[in-house]
């Protein structure tokens, strides 16, 4: 039995998240066992699902807490856990690489970096540490993992473009397979007519996710096509202003905001397009899970080319005005809903067996 852990700051319904358990339900758990270190002491959404699959959760502190207490807990932990062969970073940034540096120490044989953004928040200083760290990154990391080019890009740099390997974030088509029953009993459940139009979006209420102005967006549209409605599916640090802000704009009647969700293949059914504007992405896993569906897709134009697999994915500049984007809006919800999605879909390498095979070979190999 090989144990992995996976390094991640928190397990809840986030995209990184999502991707290492789409993982962990595919793999032979027979063979292989996922552990997780994090960076909070509280209980996650997935915290029960990750006891039942076999797994193990050990908590440590995050380095906005303590930096000394993260480092001598880190080089604590891998001296008493010698069992693992194998570290699996997953980060969007490299401002804390001590993990691996603590896995070296330690003897931890293969130490996997694993790239899932394209930025770092924060100050300028958190900037400065991520790109002072690239100096530093092939001699703790043995491997260097990204979700796109332009992930791979932010979190390596160029000079290591013949060292880092894509990993694609796979999804389950099965479970991502578009049913109109489905669709019809979501919109009775959230009271909205068969023949009205749903912008949907799935993402933390964070600001990197832009949703003020996908609300000004959607006031746009709404001056156009009365009937239509926003579907927002998350939670996060910025719910009370976005909550504040459906107020002000006066869209109170239109805009449903369904909190976190496990049911969300469900409530997406029922989307005729997904609009996704972010100020930065990884790739938008979401993304993938919708064009399973056939949804049209209308984002903007920083996230990763990798992510479009449809015609109807259309990418839209930031710079471009909110009329701009609302006509997109408007035209890509016209668009036939295309056929053999999920095929094109597991074509493009996004399925998650196909994924799930690959870093089970990486973890039973090293």
């Amino acid at each position: 039995m090989v144990r992995v852990v996976h390094v991640v700051s928190a397990m809840n319904r986030g995209g990184i998240e999502t991707f290492i358990m789409n993982v962990y339900r595919h793999i032979n758990r027979g063979e292989i066992q996922f552990d997780f270190l994090l960076s909070v002491h509280e209980r996650c959404d997935y915290s029960d699902e990750i006891e039942s699959l076999g797994g193990r959760i050990y908590n440590i502190c995050s380095c906005g807490e303590s930096l000394i207490k993260r480092w001598i807990a880190l080089n604590s932990f891998f001296k008493k856990h010698k069992e693992y062969r194998v570290v699996h970073q997953h980060a969007s940034s490299l401002v804390d690489i001590m993990p691996l540096i603590a896995a070296k120490n330690m003897g931890v044989p293969v130490r996997i970096m694993h790239s899932h953004n394209t930025k770092v928040d924060g100050i300028w200083f958190r900037k400065y540490i991520h790109f002072f760290n690239r100096l530093f990154i092939n001699k703790y990391a043995t491997d260097l993992y990204a979700c796109s080019e332009s992930a791979a890009i932010w979190m390596y740099g160029i000079l290591n473009r013949d060292k880092y390997k894509i990993i694609y974030n796979g999804i389950d088509l099965n479970t991502f397979r578009f049913n109109q029953n489905v669709a019809t009993i979501m919109r009775k459940k959230f009271e909205i007519d068969d023949g009205d139009l749903i912008i949907g979006h799935v993402g933390r209420f964070h600001p990197m996710k832009n949703h003020f102005f996908l609300l000004k967006v959607f006031e746009k549209i709404l001056s156009v096509i009365p009937s239509a409605h926003l579907v927002l599916v998350g939670d996060g640090p910025l719910r009370p202003d976005i909550e504040k802000s459906i107020r002000e704009l006066g869209l109170d009647n239109s805009v449903i905001l369904t909190g976190v969700r496990d049911d969300v293949n469900r409530i997406m059914s029922m989307f005729d397009v997904l609009c996704l504007p972010s100020l930065y992405e990884g790739l938008g896993i979401v993304l993938i899970e919708a064009q399973a569906m056939g949804i049209s897709c209308v984002v903007s134009s920083v996230v990763p080319q990798e992510a479009k697999v449809l015609d109807s994915f259309k990418f839209v500049s930031l710079s471009s005005s909110e009329l701009v984007w609302a006509d997109t809006i408007i035209r890509a919800s016209q668009q036939l809903r295309e056929q053999n999605t999920i095929q094109k879909v597991r074509n493009a390498k996004f399925d998650i067996k196909e994924v799930s095979i690959l870093l089970m070979n990486k973890y039973l190999t090293s």
